[in-house]
Order: C-alpha cells, then sequence, then structure tokens
C-alpha cells in the first residue's frame, strides 16, 4: 500500500510541475496580448493600402493612384505629393475630407510619388508609388 501512495505522490507532483510550467509559459503571452490590445486602443493607427494604373497611352496623362485606407476615423484626407512632406515634398494634389475609405486620384503622368492619407485624429500613413510609363 505504501508504494501506491508514493507513485500517487510523484504523479500528483508531476501534474502539478506540469499546471505550473503551463502557466509560467502562458502568463507573460496572455499578459503581453494585453498590452499590445491596450496599446492599439490608446494609439490607433491608419494604414493605406496603394496602387497605381498606368496611362492608357504614352503621353496621354490620364494615370491613377488608388488609395484603400484601413481604419476606425473618418473623415480622411488624401493627398500626392512629389516627395516626402517632412522632406519638402511639394503637394501636388489634395482631396477634401471625406469618409470614403477608397480615393483616386487622376490625370496624372508617369513618375514616381508620396502619397498620404490622414484620419480625423490627425493619425496618417504614407506610401511611395511608382507609376511606369510602359
Amino acid at each position: 500500500m505504501r508504494m501506491k501512495l508514493k507513485n500517487t505522490k510523484k504523479k500528483s507532483n508531476i501534474t502539478e510541475e506540469i499546471s505550473m510550467k503551463k502557466i509560467l509559459i502562458f502568463t507573460p503571452i496572455l499578459i503581453l496580448l494585453l498590452i499590445s490590445n491596450q496599446l492599439k486602443a490608446q494609439y490607433p493607427h491608419l494604414d493605406i493600402k496603394v496602387t497605381a494604373v498606368k496611362e492608357s497611352a504614352a503621353g496621354k496623362g490620364d494615370a491613377e493612384i488608388h488609395i484603400s485606407t484601413i481604419g476606425e476615423r473618418p473623415p480622411y484626407v488624401y493627398q500626392v505629393f512629389d516627395k516626402a512632406p517632412w522632406n519638402g515634398g511639394k503637394e501636388l494634389v489634395k482631396s477634401e475630407k471625406t469618409n470614403d475609405t477608397e480615393y483616386i486620384f487622376k490625370n496624372l503622368i508617369p513618375g514616381n510619388y508620396f502619397v498620404c492619407a490622414t484620419d480625423n485624429e490627425e493619425n496618417s500613413d504614407c506610401k511611395i508609388i511608382q507609376i511606369n510609363n510602359d
């Protein structure tokens, strides 16, 4: 009978050890997830996806830049610059405030552009895009 008790105690200790290891492994992961969610709530961000549509014929000047926003704080303002605005980029065109999550800049020529979107809380995202001539 003593043997059975010892084996039971060993199994119980092993089970407790495994449970403690699980707690030690998963607790930091849960804490990181909670912190991450809190930071996202405190510091919302805006993401944009930008695609280019080339000219229908060389020299036509009808290329386009399509912008899609992923964010929750409209209205948005969309802008196109010749280079990064913080590096002295010149604003080429700017939209009015809009609740639309998609926007198209039309009548562009081939070249490199810097595209930005800003939401109602001044969060912004910018991307570089090239409109090819071929």
